[in-house]
């Protein structure tokens, strides 16, 4: 069994061993002995709440869980079966590298927002929204080995809150285009972003937005207890008149 000592942990083993229990009560005790008794971590200031065993186990226990997953993925999985192993690596760099690029987008789309005179007043709604808002699905193109990031739509959103978003880009891309007489700085070019026909049907809708944010079709097809739970409010969002849905260009008051 594991001590103060000799602290082992078993990634092999099923959750709720008797062996990892044994070491999170280790951890946990030998911690608050720590913080409480020899003021370790005291430049850290960790809050009072936060010094009790149940808490401390209790993340312990999560990042464990953490670890035994890597465990798994790394280790055994390779060891099982490479090939597979190694097809499950690259899904996971993906979906990793797709939810950098929403972030991105993201952080573009508020930036340009801000400092745009008829945009701003939708600023708060899209950080409400945050990535929830922002689909996209990285493919290469394996002939001009060029990286396209097709708008992959959620279908709970509505023409109008796409046009915003859409405008959105068009206000980005204005911002990083190369102003005259200065030089481009490297990394500055903005992803390829062609619109796509692609929905993604299993995109969280976000709760407690004005009725005209939710795609009507889309709102028309939820059972009662789902439309309650999405709390979806009466009034419509003042949406600037936006042209050009489609094309995600255009803009008029």
């Amino acid at each position: 069994m594991p001590t103060q000592t000799k602290f082992l942990l078993d990634c092999a083993r099923s959750r709720g061993s008797c062996f990892n229990t044994a070491a999170a009560t280790i951890f946990s005790e030998d911690f608050l002995d720590k913080v409480q008794n020899h003021s370790w971590y005291s430049s850290a200031e960790i809050p009072e709440r936060y010094h009790v065993f149940e808490v401390v186990r209790s993340a312990f226990k999560y990042h464990l869980s953490l670890i035994k997953t890597h465990y798994r993925q790394v280790v055994v999985a390779h060891m099982e079966d490479p090939e597979k192993a190694k097809k499950d690596y690259n899904a996971r760099l993906q979906k990793s590298s797709q939810s950098s690029q929403k972030a991105r987008l993201l952080k573009t789309r508020l930036k340009a927002m801000i400092c745009h005179p008829q945009l701003t007043k939708h600023v708060p709604l899209v950080k409400y929204l945050g990535m929830q808002a922002v689909n996209s699905d990285e493919s290469e193109d394996e002939k001009r080995r060029t990286i396209n990031y097709p708008r992959v739509y959620p279908h709970w959103r509505s023409a109008q809150l796409a046009a915003l978003m859409w405008t959105a880009d068009a206000a980005g891309e204005a911002d990083a285009s190369t102003p005259l007489g200065r030089r481009k700085k490297p990394g500055t070019q903005l992803h390829i972003c062609p619109h796509s026909s692609k929905f993604n049907d299993t995109a969280p809708a976000p709760v407690s937005l004005p009725r005209n944010c939710y795609d009507s079709e889309w709102l028309s097809k939820l059972t009662e207890r789902a439309r309650k739970e999405l709390g979806a409010q009466d009034q419509d969002y003042d949406f600037l008149v936006m042209e050009g849905v489609g094309s995600g260009v255009g803009l008029s008051t």
